[in-house]
């Protein structure tokens, strides 16, 4: 059968007609179509020299040659029979397809290809992290929002409320500098009763041995009431003498004591009403207002510049034998008081490091020649103003003042016994 199939192609071939054969093997169709093209080749070419020249061509995208093309000689091109007919016994395995594997690949492209993967991954890691680094910012407040949740009134607190709210929506500040700036904003509301109450204490300094002199005619009266409306009457002309305002002097606590714990408890009741904006300061090294100082900072620092308020602030003090003492019993309580501090919450204690920081900055401006000139502020010696006390004497004039009640207890009851008598 293979024989009759050779013969048959054989003839096929020197005829220049295409026989179609079945190849067994790959190998065998690659050489069975390679072997075809090189006849038709050649029986074309056989059939180009018998068309008539004046024969049509439907191949319009090209020209005729200029040049004809030399034809190579059959017997180059022609394959042996035997070569054509492949071994039926070859195997039928197609060729393995080529392609691009982690093992046939370069090792510079996989060095590549690691290194990509590195710096995407490490791209993705800082993206990430700074996204986590972008503080979150609460949604803007809204005038009234206060009001609806019941923290505006007429109260200093709710006042004091209502007008931070005001900077914080206007002004489109955050709410660490909101209260700041509020603070601020209170002591130059009090300035002017600050500066009559310092006027009025200058012009007493010059006459601080008449005013002991009388506080202790008054301290000798008591139970006399002519010995006292005597005293009265001296202590009113000692104050026209003087030129002082004693209205003015008894005003000021009654309009510096309400402001100052309006914005205290104020500030207090933001802080405790959970409002999502506290929660965002505006800034970095202390973010939540809400919540207690986290450094511990905040608290010591409001300590130190309340001591050193009260040692300034002395000097500037209406000359009373009892003041010194006042002052160091407020020295204690702040100290004791430390560890209140430490759970307030941060708004609270950026309120209170900023009342005192702008009462240190008033009291060292009002200090100033040139300001009590142009205030009308009696220019006062560096000598005057009254001397600190130590714990000590503090003490020592505590027992002593507990003695003297404690008399004066008893002597108020034999009085009272020998009415009754």
């Amino acid at each position: 059968m293979l024989a009759s199939v050779s013969c048959s192609r054989a003839s096929g071939t020197a005829l220049g007609c295409r026989i179609p054969r079945v190849a067994f093997s790959s190998r065998s169709r690659l050489l069975s179509t390679t072997a075809l093209q090189r006849t038709r080749l050649s029986s074309t070419q056989k059939d180009v020299r018998l068309l008539p020249s004046s024969s049509r061509h439907f191949w319009w995208s090209s020209s005729s040659p200029k040049t004809p093309v030399e034809a190579s000689p059959i017997s180059s091109q022609l394959l042996p029979p035997t070569e054509l007919l492949a071994d039926p016994t070859a195997s039928t395995e197609q060729p393995p397809i080529e392609s691009i594997s982690t093992a046939d690949a370069s090792p510079s492209t996989l060095s590549e290809s690691v290194s990509l993967t590195t710096d995407l991954a490490s791209s993705a890691d800082v993206v990430s992290a700074a996204a986590s680094n972008v503080p979150y910012i609460p949604p803007a407040m809204q005038y009234g929002e206060l009001a609806l949740l019941g923290l505006t009134s007429y109260t200093p607190a709710g006042l004091s409320r209502w007008t931070m709210e005001i900077l914080h929506i206007s002004c489109s500040l955050p709410w660490g500098p909101t209260i700041l700036a509020t603070t601020v904003l209170t002591r130059l509301i009090l300035l002017p009763f600050s500066v009559s109450q310092l006027r009025n204490t200058a012009r007493m300094a010059p006459h601080q041995e008449e005013i002991l002199a009388l506080r202790e005619e008054l301290n000798q009266a008591r139970g006399n009431s002519m010995a006292i409306q005597r005293a009265m009457l001296k202590q009113k002309a000692l104050n026209e003498k003087m030129g002082v305002n004693m209205l003015g002097m008894i005003v000021m606590p009654f309009v510096q004591l309400p402001v100052t714990l309006g914005m205290f408890f104020g500030v207090k009741g933001l802080c405790d009403s959970g409002i999502e904006a506290l929660k965002w300061s505006g800034w970095a090294w202390l973010p939540d207002l809400t919540i207690a100082d986290p450094t511990g900072a905040l608290p010591v620092l409001v300590t130190v510049a309340m001591n050193f308020q009260l040692s300034l602030g002395l000097k500037d003090m209406a000359p009373n034998p009892n003041t010194p003492h006042i002052i160091n019993l407020f020295r204690a309580l702040s100290i004791g008081g430390l560890a209140f501090m430490f759970n307030l919450p941060a708004g609270v204690q950026v309120y209170l490091l900023t009342s005192i920081l702008s009462m240190t900055a008033q009291t060292a401006l009002l200090r100033l020649p040139a300001v009590r000139r142009a205030l009308n502020i009696p220019v006062l010696p560096p000598t005057s103003g009254m001397k600190s006390a130590s714990f000590g004497e503090s003490i020592k004039y505590v027992r002593t003042w507990w003695n003297d009640q404690k008399k004066e207890a008893v002597r108020k009851a034999k009085a009272d016994r020998r009415r009754s008598l």
